[in-house]
């Protein structure tokens, strides 16, 4: 059953064409150059993303979410993908991942399952407070699939601190299709 939801999922991100792209090849931002295995692992709040709708199908309507990073060691993860469907008392999904670093530090390819094709997934900042990750797929009509989060170790961040780090879409060119930002519902969740 879960090779079949895989199956799935893969199968919607590689036809889902609703943008028109400005570029068939994925954004490479830099790996935020403090990374290490140490500082991601944990528990981390999402405050806000940019999301296609090939990147949404996991979690497009949900509020809660967090993410759980569980170093296997200094090169690979697993990640858990936690949330609530549409209220904090909806439904959970959980969307277990993995990830495996690839040319630099902080720099990965992200699979859902051991067939599924690898996504680009880089930290582009952390510390011990935030995080901004960004991962990216182009489809086979060449159109992107991609997120950008912004994930807090709390469920609320300072606007100053979101605003410096919302900065990193335009400095790296991490939403060309001018997406709208997403504030990620925290209120509620029993954190």
């Amino acid at each position: 059953m879960l090779a079949l939801k895989c199956f799935a999922l893969v199968l919607a991100m590689l036809l889902s064409s609703s943008q028109n792209a400005a570029a068939d090849v994925c954004p490479t931002p830099p790996a935020a150059a403090a990374f290490s295995m140490d500082n991601l692992a944990g528990e981390w709040y999402e405050i806000g993303k940019v999301q296609t709708k090939g990147g949404a199908l996991i979690e497009g309507d949900c509020v809660c979410t967090k993410l759980v990073y569980d170093p296997v060691d200094d090169e690979h993860a697993s990640v858990a993908n936690i949330c609530h469907d549409t209220t904090p008392d909806g439904k959970l999904k959980v969307a277990n991942a993995t990830i495996e670093q690839v040319d630099e530090v902080g720099a990965f390819e992200e699979r859902f399952c051991p067939s599924c094709p690898a996504v680009s997934y880089t930290i582009v900042e952390l510390d011990n407070n935030s995080m901004v990750e960004f991962d990216c797929t182009a489809n086979v009509r060449g159109a992107l699939q991609y997120c950008f989060h912004i994930m807090s170790r709390e469920p609320t961040m300072a606007s100053s601190t979101l605003e410096s780090l919302q900065s990193l879409m335009d400095e790296y060119g991490l939403n060309p299709y001018s997406l709208d930002w997403k504030n990620t519902n925290q209120t509620g969740c029993g954190w």
